[in-house]
């Protein structure tokens, strides 16, 4: 079994590495970036197991970014996971296509289960 690749875009570069310790402990590969273009792009080319984002990023907000992918027939498979600030965002992250919606701060035992329940729907069956 492959390991599964987890891309983040978290603005903040210290919660971004937070998060990717916790989940290289959890078993998972990561990557990610502070840019929503970046990101983009860089879910283009890898096509991770799961991508987490955040709702503020830098040049393309995560809402922008998630409505990409999710229009898009190549990416809407993978999982997205739109971390929000406030209650109200969480429809938003649901308009654009998130599979799930966390409001920050994070819980992150919640992050992690939802990264696990994610990551084992995208597997190929």
């Amino acid at each position: 079994m492959t390991q599964s690749t987890i891309f983040m875009a978290i603005e903040d570069q210290l919660v971004l590495n937070q998060l990717k310790l916790l989940l290289e402990q959890d078993g998972y590969a990561t990557e990610g970036t502070d840019d929503g273009l970046k990101a983009l792009n860089t879910v283009s080319q890898i096509k991770p197991s799961v991508v987490i984002l955040e709702a503020a990023l830098f040049r393309m907000d995560g809402f922008k970014v998630c409505r990409f992918l999710k229009f898009d027939d190549q990416f809407r498979s993978i999982p997205v996971i739109l971390l929000v600030s406030e209650h109200s965002e969480a429809a938003l992250a649901t308009e654009v296509g998130a599979d799930a919606s966390l409001t920050e701060p994070i819980n992150t035992d919640n992050l992690i289960q939802q990264v696990k329940k994610l990551a084992k729907m995208s597997e190929p069956s």
